[in-house]
């Protein structure tokens, strides 16, 4: 019963996942790269604000409070950020935004003109060691090929930016 009881409080207030993760910060986004399924996530500013501010003690209803956003697009943020897996637990089923509500909750923020949680996701492959190369984590790259030990380049945001992500051997 303490099992049950500790799942339901850990789901309940969401802790952002840290660990095998790259993680580069810009002032309103962020790029997230883990090194075990070799996988890249860009967070936009709405979704980065509520991955922050899951720090495991924040209830949904203060992660709202405190990103100013209703509780609907924190829910569905948490849905996004569950689904990258890049929180540290299942996010709980009462907390998940279902699909039905998923293009409702869309629709309506579209309307209102509010900022949607976005997370692109894509695989990345994990690159050879490049002993010539120079370019390290975070920096601006053009290739694959121009990005040192297991970092790959890749597009880093909307504008298009492409930086290493990835860890270092």
């Amino acid at each position: 019963m303490g099992n049950v009881q500790h799942t339901g409080f850990r789901a309940s207030v969401p802790a952002a996942r840290i660990m095998d993760l790259v993680i580069t910060e810009s002032a309103d986004e962020v790029l997230v790269y883990d090194k075990h399924r070799h996988e890249i996530h860009h967070l936009n500013q709405t979704s980065a604000v509520i991955w922050r501010l899951c720090d495991g003690r924040r209830s949904v209803s203060s992660l709202a409070h405190e990103a100013n956003m209703d509780m609907q697009a924190v829910q569905f943020a948490l849905t996004k950020l569950d689904e990258a897996n890049l929180l540290e637990s299942p996010l709980g089923a009462g907390l998940r935004v279902s699909s039905p509500s998923r293009r409702a909750f869309l629709k309506k923020a579209a309307i209102a003109g509010a900022a949607v949680p976005v997370i692109a996701s894509i695989s990345a492959p994990n690159a050879a060691a490049n002993s010539s190369c120079t370019q390290g984590a975070g920096s601006d790259c053009t290739s694959t090929g121009c990005c040192r030990g297991s970092l790959v380049c890749a597009t880093a945001n909307a504008a298009g930016v492409r930086l290493c992500v990835g860890a270092s051997v």
